[in-house]
């Protein structure tokens, strides 16, 4: 098929604007579902002393695209220093009662738990020049 030949059929193809544009906006919201979500941060000890809200504590829900996309671990990761904890939802506790929406949850409350704790005791501080 030569190249006007191929032009031609193009031209006879339809074009669908509003499926288009569904098609878009439902790729951009799983795309965003994947994304990590920040559910809370907590400002460490340096970080008041120091007014610098970067110094602080980040709980992040991390999606994993094998499970159907659901979130899979929840995640208190320190800006001042290499501390962090990870919480998997699937601990052991779901399918024995515990429905998957409770399992985030308690996941959620103990990196919660940790990341304050940890805060209110952190002084570290990030060095830039630290190699």
């Amino acid at each position: 098929m030569d190249d006007r030949t191929f032009l031609a059929r193009l031209a006879q193809i339809p074009f669908d604007a509003d499926a288009y544009e569904k098609k878009r906006a439902e790729e951009a919201a799983a795309k965003a579902a994947r994304r990590p979500r920040v559910i809370a941060r907590y400002l460490t000890d340096a970080g008041k002393a120091l007014s610098d809200p970067g110094l602080n504590v980040t709980v992040t829900e991390i999606n994993h695209d094998e499970r159907g996309g659901g979130v899979y671990a929840t995640f208190a990761q320190c800006t001042g220093c290499p501390d962090g904890e990870k919480f998997h939802w699937d601990d052991g506790l779901y399918g024995y009662g515990m429905t998957h929406e409770e399992s985030v949850e308690r996941a959620a409350d103990r990196a919660r738990d940790w990341a304050q704790g940890h805060a209110e005791t952190c002084r570290a501080m990030t060095c830039p020049d630290a190699a």
